[in-house]
């Protein structure tokens, strides 16, 4: 495998020093350099002695410190006329130092099962090998997160220049690392997490409190990684996202290993939401609790904020990449994941981690759009439509549902395979496989969720609500059978009609 010194060497661009592009290209050079060397420096070991430890950590820093240089520089290039253009033209050499770093990971060693000694505890003159791992897993993580947000800040300095500008064999490596990284760092983190849980499922307070977990919990890398992933899917959409139909990057992003990229992505969007909800069922929820370990409560109340990440990411997806093969693959596991964050986030109690009616609203709004475009209609009118009035309270949108769900129930249904189509057999017959288990499966859930909605205090999440009503009533009409038909659409009625004089909130989309 070439070094990254020797890789750059053969994808540095040839400028002329007279050129915007010249400029740029050597402003950005010696940083690009720098980190690239600091990369040939191993950040890996077994920290058997101090100077072994104190290197790898000065290399992180340094590392740490050129990418932030780099970032800087990169703002600094798009401000100037052409800098964005010359960006894309050296799209493979500013990326690919964020793409090793990305590709990196963290370090996971049997080291961090070494416990000090009692030794070495009572004299205090160095740290154990568990606390140098801690340290070093520390260091990485910022690093990571480092080069999640030097991509996003790349592919904002670009993305307003053009649609779709950055190639799609560069967006793929680093939408690729990126996920590489999310799983690594979401490994480590799950990994110290089980190792730490006690028998009845619950973290120790002692241990969330602990000096060595709390140097980096690792909510801001994993962040920083989901919106890098969001912003390298958002220039795949068409129009600035008024379009649903999928672009060129659209289908690289979706045909890339088979669909089996885009399977990764959701899969670690998942598991950041299923490691939130269980850290909500053990939520501590009397008094006693909080006051042993506020840390580590205020760490739970702030998870909030990562579940929106994850959502928001999953938006986006959707909306960049409507391809509906590819959402059916994981139609079953997103949907139960969101049926149960949205529970949780909508319920009365509120001392959860997932108590938010931000998270509520966002988990509603992100069904809608998996349904509708995994089983809406093809060429149906778009709840967009439906809900975009002059009047957007909550009453207007309630009542507006209602009419057009009468006006839809008296129209003839669309059928996905007509005589002109021409589908064989097996694709008839495997569509009505699917038809039938989202008959079986999906409907009762929506009906609870539903009904926990339309009661909620909060106008967002009110209005979330109408927009999932709206695509049960309209979009997804003709896929539902008897009796879950009159069953799921009396329910989305009775949330219309109960909020028809419900003055909260103004509706958003």
């Amino acid at each position: 495998m070439p070094s990254p010194s020797a890789t750059v060497a053969t994808t540095s661009p040839s400028l002329s020093s007279n050129s915007t592009a010249g400029m740029v290209f050597s402003e950005l050079n010696p940083i690009v350099q720098a980190l690239l060397a600091s990369l040939q420096r191993s950040d890996r070991g077994d920290s058997g002695s101090d100077g072994i430890a104190n290197t790898i950590l000065a290399t992180l820093r340094i590392r740490s410190n050129m990418i932030r240089r780099l970032i800087s520089a990169i703002e600094n290039v798009s401000r100037v006329q052409g800098g964005p253009e010359a960006l894309i033209a050296m799209a493979e050499f500013v990326l690919l130092p964020f793409i090793l770093v990305l590709q990196s990971g963290i370090d996971v060693r049997s080291d961090r099962y070494t416990r000090p000694s009692s030794q070495s505890q009572s004299v205090g003159l160095s740290p154990s090998p568990s606390t140098q791992y801690y340290i070093r897993r520390s260091a990485q993580i910022r690093c990571v997160e480092d080069a999640a947000m030097a991509v996003e800040t790349y592919v904002g300095a670009v993305r307003p220049q053009m649609k779709n500008s950055l190639d799609g064999t560069i967006a793929i490596r680093c939408l690729v690392s990126c996920t590489m990284a999310l799983s690594t760092v979401e490994t480590a983190l799950t990994d110290e997490r089980d190792k730490n849980r006690g028998t009845d499922g619950k973290e120790a307070p002692s241990r969330c409190a602990d000096a060595q977990y709390a140097l980096d919990t690792g909510d801001d890398c994993r962040f920083s990684l989901l919106k890098a992933i969001s912003s390298l899917f958002s220039m795949a959409r068409d129009d600035d996202g008024a379009s649903i139909s999928a672009s060129s990057l659209s289908q690289t992003f979706a045909n890339h290993m088979d669909g089996v990229l885009l399977v990764r992505v959701v899969g670690g969007c998942m598991t950041i939401l299923q490691s939130l909800l269980v850290a909500d069922v053990g939520s501590y929820n009397t008094d006693e609790e909080k006051k042993a370990s506020p840390a580590c409560y205020c760490h739970r109340r702030s998870n909030w904020t990562l579940g929106l990440a994850v959502l928001d990411t999953l938006q986006t997806m959707l909306c960049s990449v409507p391809i509906e093969e590819v959402w059916r693959s994981v139609l079953p596991g997103l949907f139960a994941t969101l049926f149960k964050v949205s529970l949780s986030s909508c319920r009365i109690r509120a001392s959860g981690t997932l108590s938010s009616s931000k998270l509520g609203a966002r988990s509603l709004t992100t069904i809608a759009l998996l349904l509708r475009v995994t089983i809406g209609m093809e060429n149906s009118s778009s709840c967009t439509e439906i809900v975009t009035t002059e009047s957007t309270s909550v009453s207007a949108v309630s009542n507006k549902l209602l009419s057009s769900a009468f006006i839809a129930g008296g129209t003839t249904p669309e059928v996905r395979f007509s005589a002109e189509t021409k589908a064989d057999d097996s694709s008839i017959s495997a569509e009505s496989s699917f038809i039938d288990e989202v008959n079986d499966r999906l409907p009762a859930p929506l009906k609870m969720v539903i009904n926990v909605a339309s009661v909620h205090h909060s106008g967002e999440v009110k209005e979330a609500a109408l927009l999932l009503v709206g695509v049960l009533l309209v979009d997804t009409r003709t896929v539902w059978s008897q009796p879950k038909k009159d069953s799921l659409s009396t329910a989305a009625l009775e949330c219309c009609v109960s909020l028809l004089n419900d003055g909260d909130g103004e509706f958003v989309l």
